[in-house]
């Protein structure tokens, strides 16, 4: 029986690199804790380090301020995967290295604001998305602790500032209908969005344009991780409001419109989006131990 040596060799290579692969994702899985610790540790695990701001203390990340972030951070997973697994190798791909920062009082830019997150560009690692949790915005009161959904939408400006790509998606899908108001497309307006700038805070210079279509994208993230639905199939004579609501959709969940979302064009040549759970997976499916 006559053998192909070169042919066996080449099979051992591949095997062999078959199985450093394997060995590597074997290694990552088991690296993944089966729940999340509401604890400074805890959150190191999943790729997210909390920190403190000039006149604070270790000790202000109490309890209760780790338990809402180490939920916000659990909502986001299960978004991504009915596996936690899964879930969790795939948010600390698209978040991991983010940073959160408590810090003593309220925001000088913006007093009202519980949270900000910019791109900082002064740490040992590079350039990384920091997240501010302001301890005292205007009208809060002195035990103030943020909500996961607040926590959400933040990584909702991380997931979106290290991929510019989600943004410029965006914009070609809103001006297909022109520019509409923040609330429009959902059942019950934005009152339940953390963010809740509109248009008529854009006319009257309170917000630039980019900042305000930056808290849209990032209130559509939230609503994504907490299965809040653009409201595509409202029964309204208001045409402009279910194009409205199918532009966020397909932003949102991906896909193409099922209605006509601008009348210049058929509904063959109708736009598709990516969304958010493409956009993440896209991401997460290039981890790296």
């Amino acid at each position: 029986m006559a053998v192909d040596l070169n042919k066996l060799t080449g099979l051992r290579d591949e095997l062999e690199t078959f199985v450093g692969q394997l060995q590597s994702i074997v290694g990552i899985l088991q690296g993944i804790p089966a729940d999340l610790p509401a604890t400074a540790e805890g959150l190191a695990t999943f790729g997210v380090t909390l920190t403190i701001g000039e006149g604070l203390s270790e000790d202000d990340w109490t309890e209760a301020r780790m338990v809402q972030a180490s939920i916000a951070v659990r909502d986001i997973i299960n978004a991504i995967s009915d596996d936690w697994v899964i879930g969790a190798i795939q948010f600390m791909e698209a978040f991991g290295g983010t940073e959160i920062q408590l810090i003593d009082g309220p925001y000088t830019e913006e007093p009202s604001a519980a949270a900000s997150t910019k791109m900082v560009d002064d740490r040992p690692s590079g350039t990384t998305p920091v997240i501010y949790l302001y301890t005292r915005p205007t009208g809060a009161s002195s035990d103030f602790v943020h909500s996961p959904e607040n926590i959400v939408h933040e990584f909702g400006h991380v997931l979106v500032f290290r991929h510019n790509d989600i943004y410029e998606e965006w914009q070609l899908l809103w001006i297909l209908i022109s520019e509409f108001d923040t609330d429009m497309g959902w059942s019950d307006g934005i009152d339940s969005l953390q963010n809740q700038s509109t248009l008529e805070d854009f006319y009257s210079g309170e917000i630039s344009r980019l900042k305000l279509e930056h808290e849209r994208v990032a209130n559509m993230f939230e609503a994504w991780v907490y299965d809040r639905k653009p409201d595509v199939n409202a029964n309204s004579e208001e045409v402009r409001q279910l194009r409205a609501a199918w532009v966020m959709w397909i932003f949102m969940y991906g896909g193409c419109p099922e209605t006509v979302i601008n009348t210049t064009l058929t509904l063959e040549e109708q736009p598709c989006g990516t969304g958010f759970l493409n956009w993440i997976e896209q991401f997460g499916d290039s981890y790296e131990e």
